[in-house]
């Protein structure tokens, strides 16, 4: 089979979905440099060897996540020259998950092959917990914090309606008047200081059932909530996406509600790994296509203990890679694609904090092994 360049530039692809970090773990930012190179092929993918690197720098700011990755592929084959791919990625994903901005270079033998270029948010629910010091209704410094923030997401998008969850300690049908009565007027406190804050009070309504208690993926909290908290629950009124390219050239794509960015889907996949679950398929966008979201399913194995598998598979010595881990072996499919076998499978390695090693991209007719040869953490920023 002659060579695909999309189908090789797929590894990058596959990587920024393994790399982007969920905010829930204990995620931690990092610079690896992978040694790439042929595993096995078939005599009929015509591909007789391959050697390359890939540089992939992580950081964290803040309110998103950032990524940079170079990545170097050449491939030989038997009936015609070798095609060296190369590709400059970089991305930044808010930490909500509801924002994403992507920009990619591509190159074959030195020539410009593409160039990607755009951005994209989702509509997701935003959620946003405070509590109240003591029995009152005054708040502190934590909670006027986290109103703000919650004011400063409403104005982002003006569209989303604001509910203000007047939660209590007990169920409904056993909750006391007095905590009834608190839970309201606190509930009213923080509806007071929003529209103080500038949003519209024909926009700001109180409920005392709805709302997830912030166990949305899409959450920021301030502080320790206390007894009875507050929650400010900013939901869409427009339920899905949008996917702006402006290279490789001017585009609009519909994202549907159910499509996640890479971070909140290595959330997803991490939290469904220590959840213990075998097998998951989400969608996910990742722009390096201009094409709808696309379908991937991952098998998951069980936890894996640090030291647990053979030391001589993994020469490189780091603390972090000394953390508990899990194999997975994950399946790409296109977009609205019913096909039965995926464009291509990525086997790896991924440690509870973000970090994958042991890669293998599998395309059918070949597979491209990726090798962790180096990595340092990056720092942490101190965010107020």
């Amino acid at each position: 089979m002659r060579f695909s360049p999309v189908r090789v530039t797929a590894l990058a692809a596959a990587c920024t979905v393994l790399a982007a970090p969920a905010f829930a773990a204990d995620i931690q930012p990092h610079r690896a440099l992978y040694t790439l190179s042929l595993g096995s092929a078939k005599t009929s993918s015509g591909v007789l060897g391959a050697d390359g690197a890939m540089l992939y720098a992580w950081g964290e700011t803040c309110g998103g996540w950032t990524v940079e990755q170079r990545f170097r592929l050449r491939l030989e084959y038997a009936d015609q020259d070798a095609t060296e791919i190369t590709s400059n990625l970089v991305t930044w994903e808010s930490k909500d998950g509801a924002r994403y901005r992507f920009n990619e270079t591509r190159t074959r033998n030195g020539e410009l092959d593409q160039r990607i270029k755009g951005e994209a948010h989702i509509n997701i629910p935003q959620s946003y917990l405070l509590g109240f010091d003591g029995n009152g209704t005054k708040l502190g410094a934590n909670g006027r914090a986290t109103i703000e923030q919650a004011a400063a997401a409403s104005k982002r998008e003006p569209t989303f309606h604001v509910l203000v969850v007047s939660h209590t300690n007990t169920a409904a049908k056993s909750a006391k008047a007095e905590d009834e009565r608190l839970a309201r007027r606190r509930a009213e406190t923080v509806r007071a200081e929003l529209i103080h804050a500038g949003i519209p009070a024909t926009t700001v309504q109180i409920s005392a059932t709805a709302g997830p208690m912030a166990t949305l993926a899409a959450q920021e909290t301030r502080g320790t909530p206390s007894g009875n908290p507050v929650e400010i629950l900013l939901e869409p009124s427009k339920k899905g996406g949008v996917a702006e390219f402006q290279s490789p050239e001017q585009a609009v794509i519909p994202l549907k509600p159910e499509a996640l960015f890479p971070t909140a889907h290595t959330l997803f996949l991490i939290g469904e790994a220590e959840a213990g679950a075998p097998f998951v398929v989400r969608q996910v966008f990742d722009g390096t296509t201009v094409d709808d979201a696309t379908t991937i399913s991952a098998v998951i194995g069980p936890t894996l203990k640090p030291g647990e598998e053979n030391p001589d598979e993994h020469p490189i010595s780091s603390p972090l890679l000394d953390r508990p881990s899990w194999r997975m072996r994950l399946a790409f499919f296109p977009a609205e694609s019913k096909a039965e076998q995926p464009d291509y499978e990525l086997s790896m390695r991924l440690m509870d904090n973000g970090v994958s090693q042991d890669m293998s991209l599998d395309y059918g007719d070949y597979t491209v092994d990726a090798r962790l040869d180096h990595i340092e953490p990056l720092p942490k920023p101190s965010c107020d």
